[in-house]
């Protein structure tokens, strides 16, 4: 028990220390709170080694939210055809409870999208423009492993 609070404790400050020096370079991406709400919210679960449901088709309104069941913030990478960058918007829902602010970002290629997800549930919603996107989903802590990481699909009309 001991050794579990300690690694928690060690994960924790990890995480800190990680978000303090990611913070100048991420962007707080189109976060401004939602004045229409998605008609219909998808969950995409991330777990350790799934996603579920992998595959999400979204009509036109649509948006897309995760749940993180682990224990670790992990980005989710998308990529597309085009500037995914521009392609996609994450807000928060109007009337939804004060939490963390979203953090994404443009990926290094300039032409993907990295949304951060902290443990539980991501407080708000990502809307597509019309196209075919996958995501991978990688741990923020890595650790050397040659596992492909666990991958979607996401098809907005």
């Amino acid at each position: 028990m001991n050794g579990l609070k300690s690694m928690n404790r060690s994960s924790v400050t990890r995480l800190a220390m990680l978000s303090l020096l990611l913070a100048p370079t991420m962007l707080v991406a189109r976060a401004e709170t939602a004045s229409a709400a998605a008609q219909t919210v998808h969950t995409v679960v991330l777990d350790r080694d799934d996603v579920e449901p992998d595959r999400v088709t979204l009509a036109k309104g649509d948006g897309l939210t995760f749940r993180n069941t682990r224990m670790d913030l992990v980005k989710v990478v998308f990529r597309g055809t085009g500037d995914v960058s521009k392609s996609i918007t994450c807000t928060r829902p109007e009337g939804s409870p004060p939490g963390p602010a979203l953090k994404a970002m443009t990926g290094p290629q300039g032409n993907d999208f990295h949304l951060y997800v902290p443990p539980g549930p991501l407080g708000g919603v990502c809307t597509f423009a019309a196209g075919d996107y996958t995501f991978d989903v990688v741990p923020e802590i890595a650790l050397p492993t040659d596992e492909t990481p666990p991958q979607g699909q996401v098809f907005a009309k």
